[in-house]
């Protein structure tokens, strides 16, 4: 009994440790299939071979849909359908250096893109949706990588335009890559455009060699060397994109801390290695650059520059939207410029005035619109606190202790008398829809014959501003205004055949003429001071704006003779169908600034 339950026991011993070796060995290979898994999904981007400390970075996390948005660009905004590419050609042809002739026969086929992209991109190898990246090596520019997915038909489309543009080279070899070199300037420093294809990535590179360093940059700038640190290490970009909610395929920066470094150093950063390199290159041509760059790199104004950099640290830009299939399709994009010193923050905001609907979203009506949102009552205590924290702030850098100097001499108190004079004054703005002009006899001027168009005040008592301006202007002094919206017309010296009419519209004092402009003027009753504010924006209809500058230009026969060459691109504009709001505003972020573009078809 004893031998049986003694087997026993070693027998279920055994079959433990086989069990865990067995659960062991599988754990171990899950592990191994997990971590393989989370490697092949892990998404494939460009920013494995961009340098961290690029001061400028514009590209993404996925590929884009660039075939589409050409084609949207192309249909809406219709404006390369009035470019003459023969007299592009011309301008080709009769460039001396060889690689400016092949910059000319780019710009070229990049125009042929534009207007055809599904042909043309095929032409070029490059796919329906690509990686597209701009970023610099140091001081070089990488102007584009883009991807690839045929790379001989890259390369044949790059040996057609070096026929075009007459030229030969010889292609180069770093490591994987293959490039090309066309000179762009005769004396040094030298400057060549680069372009290579890196055949381990799949990968066309468009680039300036500056030459400085040029072996180096161009192994790093072709994906052969590994930068001492790559943007895919820092996880820059998908925080910028997180933070900001732009669309993966086009986020952007611009490092002000990285040029700042740049500029105050002379071993902080790349780029400030290559300037030191470049420096005695152009210290002929460029010797107030230098004495200006010595200043720079003392230790006050590095101190003070630096204080610089943190407040304002970058300039994050991208899309938030890409809605080329919504009803109506619409890109919209966004710029923030950051800045981390809450007081100015806070005064900007303390400023920001009355942006009305018809500026910020104008419909069908107006060709151009555009607005100030100015609080002017709080101007003055804004510049008066912006004032003496710059001439009390201590300054060790001799460009700011001059202008800190000018800033004493320069007494805040006169502008506050000047704006105490528009007391209540909160936002300008303007709308044009229409103008037409007389027949004149040449050489003279033609008068109007007709307007649509509108200006308002926004003001918190537009009746007292009304009594004012009676007692400033004698022509205005019989101005009988009501608060009541009845337009009035203006007495105005020049005689015109249609009238300007104004009238007080709710919180609005408007000045206007033409239908569509008095439909606006009387929307303004139902908004209110504190309904829509910021500090600037702007509409703009293409084919509305340059349907009217042409129409203006054929009715001026002298004029007309004068602009055959823009007639045909303006004949071709009046026909896009994109309209584009731009609003500016100050936020806890920074001044940020939201662009809109949709198409009106």
């Amino acid at each position: 009994m004893k031998l049986t339950l003694k087997k026993t026991l070693l027998l279920f011993l055994a079959a433990s440790l086989l069990f865990a070796c067995d659960k062991k060995e599988k754990e171990e290979v899950q592990v191994k299939e997990v971590k393989a898994t989370s490697e092949q999904s892990k998404p494939v981007t460009m920013l494995d071979v961009v340098p961290a400390d690029t001061f400028f970075f514009s590209g993404g996390l996925k590929p884009a849909p660039l075939q589409k948005v050409l084609q949207w660009s192309d249909k809406n905004l219709n404006m390369l359908q009035g470019i003459d590419p023969a007299k592009m050609l011309a301008v080709a042809e009769d460039e001396q250096l060889a690689g400016r002739r092949m910059l000319s026969q780019l710009w070229l086929d990049y125009y042929a893109m534009m207007l055809s992209p599904e042909t043309e991109l095929p032409q070029w190898g490059i796919p329906e949706q690509a990686f597209l990246t701009s970023y610099t090596v140091g001081l070089a520019p990488v102007l584009l990588r883009v991807s690839l997915n045929d790379v001989p038909q890259f390369n044949k489309k790059i040996e057609e335009l070096e026929t075009k543009a007459k030229i030969s080279t010889q292609a180069e070899t770093v490591g994987q890559a293959n490039f090309h070199r066309y000179p762009l300037k005769e004396a040094d420093p030298s400057v060549d455009l680069i372009i290579g294809v890196d055949n381990e990535r799949k990968h066309a590179v468009f680039m300036l060699d500056i030459g400085v360093d040029s072996e180096q940059t161009i192994a790093i700038a072709l994906g052969q060397q590994k930068p001492k640190k790559t943007l895919a290490e820092t996880g820059r970009v998908e925080a910028l994109q997180k933070q900001y909610a732009l669309d993966s395929s086009f986020i952007g920066y611009l490092d002000h801390q990285q040029i700042i470094t740049a500029l105050t150093s002379k071993e902080g950063n790349s780029i400030a290695k290559m300037m030191q390199t470049l420096s005695p290159q152009v210290q002929q041509e460029a010797s107030v650059f230098q004495e200006f760059l010595d200043e720079l790199q003392t230790e006050g104004c590095r101190k003070d520059f630096e204080n610089i950099g943190k407040n304002w640290p970058q300039t994050v830009f991208g899309y938030t939207a890409l809605a080329l299939e919504a009803t109506p399709s619409h890109i919209d994009s966004l710029l923030v410029i950051e800045n981390k010193d809450q007081a100015l923050l806070k005064g900007l905001q303390s400023i920001r005035g009355v942006l009305p609907q018809y500026v910020r979203n104008a419909g069908e009506s107006s060709a151009i619109a555009a607005g100030i949102g100015l609080n002017v009552q709080n101007i003055a205590p804004f510049l008066t606190e912006r004032w003496n924290t710059i001439t009390q702030k201590e300054y060790h850098c001799s460009f700011f202790k001059e202008m800190q100097e000018d800033a004493k001499s320069q007494q805040p108190a006169a502008l506050a008398m000047m704006t105490g004079m528009a007391q209540g004054v909160q936002g300008l703005a303007f709308s044009l829809s229409a103008v037409e002009l007389e027949a004149a006899e040449p050489g003279a001027s033609p008068m109007p014959k007709s307007i649509d168009a509108l200006i308002s005040l926004a003001v918190e008592n537009p009746m007292n501003l009304v009594q004012m301006l009676r007692g400033l202007a004698p022509p205005l002094a019989e101005l009988q205004l009501s608060a009541d919206g009845t337009p009035v017309q203006l007495p105005l010296p020049l005689p015109l055949s249609f009238p300007i009419m104004a009238a007080v519209n709710g919180s609005h004092l408007t000045v206007f003429a033409g239908e569509k402009s008095q439909a606006l003027a009387e929307g303004l009753r139902s908004e209110t001071l504190d309904s829509s504010r910021g500090l600037m924006a702007a509409t703009f209809d293409y084919g509305k704006y340059y349907g009217l500058v042409g129409d203006l230009i054929a009715q001026v026969p002298a004029v007309a003779a004068q602009q055959n060459d823009a007639k045909a691109l303006l004949d071709a504009m009046k026909n896009a169908t994109m309209r584009v709001q731009m609003n500016m505003d100050a936020t806890e972020r920074g001044i940020e600034m939201k662009m809109d573009m949709m198409a009106t078809e």
